[in-house]
């Protein structure tokens, strides 16, 4: 793989810390904190910062701050002012379609019902782009609700809503993978992750 840019998905703000939404910030400030970057900086609607690999390989990490639904205008600048191609993004985001704790990475395809995701094959015009998707889980049906598990607002909801504490120990633990993954991108292939994590 050539990745050379990775983007963790969230939204931007105190309100929104801790939620569902926001995994892809914390996998993306557990790499940048393994590999001992500089402090995030603010350039083009997003947080970035630059970190070197053990290989010696140069990597910009960066957390868009447009909101996720917004997350292609940032990310597709960056990628236009370094003349990088699809291939070289990799985006960390949050997946209901996925149990909690579950890992899994892809390249292309579509976008699941994923916001962000789509703004972000919008603004490069391409879906060549690898994904890791971190399972969150979905809404659990509730007898006589108003609204069904799947109807937009309960996903809503549920994704701006904060982990209970006792998925916290399932959340570290597919944090720590997270990294991981992204270690086995930067040094092996979407074939050699997707055999060890998906």
């Amino acid at each position: 793989m050539d990745i050379k840019l990775i983007a963790g998905l969230g939204n931007p703000g105190k309100e929104y810390e801790g939620t569902r939404h926001n995994i892809g910030f914390v996998v993306a400030d557990r790499i940048a904190a393994s590999h001992h970057a500089r402090e995030w900086r603010r350039t083009s609607n997003a947080l970035v910062t630059d970190v070197v690999t053990q290989s010696g390989q140069k990597l910009l990490l960066v957390k868009p701050q447009s909101f996720m639904n917004r997350s292609g205008e940032p990310l597709a600048e960056l990628m236009r002012f370094f003349k990088w191609s699809p291939g070289n993004l990799l985006v960390l985001h949050d997946e209901i379609d996925l149990p909690l704790g579950t890992l899994r990475v892809k390249s292309g395809g579509g976008d699941g019902g994923h916001n962000g995701v789509r703004s972000i094959a919008e603004g490069l015009g391409s879906v060549d782009f690898v994904r890791a998707r971190l399972g969150v889980g979905r809404p659990a049906p509730q007898d006589n609700a108003a609204q069904p598990a799947a109807s937009p607002s309960r996903v809503s909801g549920w994704v701006l809503g904060r982990f209970a504490k006792e998925e916290l120990v399932v959340v570290e633990d597919v944090c720590t993978r997270g990294v991981a993954l992204a270690e086995e991108l930067l040094r092996g292939s979407i074939a050699s992750a997707q055999q060890k994590f998906n």
